[in-house]
């Protein structure tokens, strides 16, 4: 699970396409699905991701984006609702032994938590026990997810602790 907030790391530089690209390169296994969640961008560098509101792709083997939802609303990518939304959306439509829930934006760790959303700046950040709940009431826990990170900027501690906190709850 790639939760993507692109911002204006995208909408300047194009960072969220680099890294589609990069994933789009990987090989993957028949046994791998990676379903990525849009939003928060008011200029997407890459073709197909709209400007205007949420959506749900899959990394298909070969490298080629495939829109499964053209429109899960327009909600702030920081609003721990649209998180559940999609960790939901993955658990019933790709069940999974094994996950990995990546957050893909600006973040500031521990003090202020995770994204910034270009579309509805007045949203703010998630905070790391705002995400912690987002998780639970999509009805798993951090210990259902392998790998869970925060990406980019100064969420590097967040990683760590949001992991380990939660986990030892």
């Amino acid at each position: 699970m790639v939760y993507l907030c692109g911002t204006d790391l995208e909408s300047k530089s194009g960072m969220a396409t680099n890294d589609l690209k990069e994933m789009a390169a990987a090989s993957l296994s028949d046994k791998v699905n990676v379903i990525i969640y849009t939003g928060g961008c008011k200029n997407w560098k890459i073709g197909g991701i709209s400007n205007t509101g949420n959506q749900i792709y899959q990394m298909q083997k070969g490298g080629q984006l495939k829109l499964l939802e053209k429109n899960r609303g327009s909600a702030a990518m920081t609003r721990p609702d649209t998180l559940t939304d999609f960790i939901s959306y993955c658990k019933q439509n790709f069940p999974a032994d094994r996950n990995e829930l990546i957050l893909w934006d600006h973040g500031g760790g521990t003090v202020s938590g995770f994204g910034y959303d270009e579309r509805e700046k007045s949203a703010g950040s998630m905070t790391l026990p705002s995400i912690a709940n987002a998780v639970k009431k999509a009805g798993v826990s951090l210990r259902h997810f392998r790998v869970f990170s925060l990406s980019r900027h100064r969420q590097g501690e967040g990683r760590r602790t949001a992991a380990g906190r939660t986990a030892a709850t």
